[in-house]
């Protein structure tokens, strides 16, 4: 009998052209969700939209931490009009989900849905397509030492490629310290980045705890490397996170749902790891961050 021979993987999917060259130059990205007004008359009759830009620049840094929707509208329009205003314009894609209203109503933080990326603004047509997101309906089992059915949702070219996909992370040990991860994987399968959320207050996590709320604005989570390592960087801010950002306004009190994010790429993310992060990103946002009817968090973990 021959010993077997193991197979190398196979090369990484790419993104389409179009798709890596607009998330390449980006290093840190705002999701905004978009107010809609048929969600204000019935929340379940149409998917969530999502706007995706490039951070204005200063924005939200500082030792005041302002993250003032006004300052980033301001921001926002001067960057759309260069010739105006002088400054470069920034990225802009949206996101919307499509998923039916049985799946909301019924399956609710489960759901089966798809996100369509697009370039442009949200009633753009097809050729403003760039990739796609798809999140298969999963309902996680926790044992004691292992999650079966665990969420996921996966970025696929336009043809269907596989790009890879965000799985969350159940591990033990971490939610008996007050923390919970999702693994980013390639298309082979290989780990590239954990998101990792932190609620114990004995390590720091105290003010995640009653995040995001109006006395506690911020609510970070760190993206650390393959081995659950923190990046080394110059300064904090530019460390990668992702941060669900409180705002107090209007469509907040019309809809305790509407959630606005900010992430920071690793340093070395490629235009596949930000794609991928992006999905990582919605998947913590329906899971954990969405809201139910009478404003409390679906946690489902």
């Amino acid at each position: 009998m021959t010993d077997a021979v193991a197979v190398a993987p196979g090369p990484v999917a790419m993104l389409d052209g179009p798709a890596s060259a607009m998330l390449a130059p980006s290093k840190s990205v705002l999701v905004k969700q978009k107010l809609d007004l048929m969600q204000l008359i019935y929340k379940y009759c149409t998917g969530n939209k999502y706007r995706i830009v490039e951070t204005p620049a200063g924005w939200g840094e500082g030792s005041d931490q302002t993250w003032d929707d006004d300052l980033y509208d301001k921001a926002k329009k001067q960057a759309k009009h260069p010739e105006k205003y002088g400054v470069e314009p920034v990225l802009l894609m949206t996101a919307k989900e499509d998923s039916s209203c049985f799946c909301k109503l019924c399956c609710r933080s489960f759901r089966e849905l798809k996100m369509e990326m697009r370039e442009g603004d949200f009633y753009a047509g097809k050729e403003e397509m760039r990739f796609r997101m798809f999140r298969p309906f999963k309902f996680p089992i926790n044992c004691v030492f292992c999650e079966l059915c665990s969420p996921e949702i996966s970025v696929e070219n336009l043809d269907g490629t596989l790009v890879g996909k965000a799985v969350h992370n159940y591990s033990c040990m971490e939610n008996m310290c007050g923390k919970q991860s999702w693994r980013i994987e390639d298309s082979n399968q290989q780990t590239k980045y954990y998101i990792q959320d932190n609620t114990c207050i004995c390590t720091g996590g105290l003010t995640n705890s009653f995040a995001p709320t109006w006395c506690c604005p911020l609510r970070t989570m760190k993206i650390l490397d393959e081995n659950k390592q923190e990046y080394e960087v110059a300064e904090e801010k530019d460390a990668p996170m992702m941060q669900n950002i409180f705002a107090c306004n209007f469509m907040r009190l019309c809809l305790p749902g509407l959630d606005q994010y900010k992430m920071t790429f690793p340093p070395n993310a490629t235009p596949e790891d930000k794609s991928l992060l992006l999905a990582g990103l919605f998947l913590i946002e329906f899971s954990l961050f969405e809201n139910n009817e009478d404003g409390e968090d679906d946690d489902i973990f």
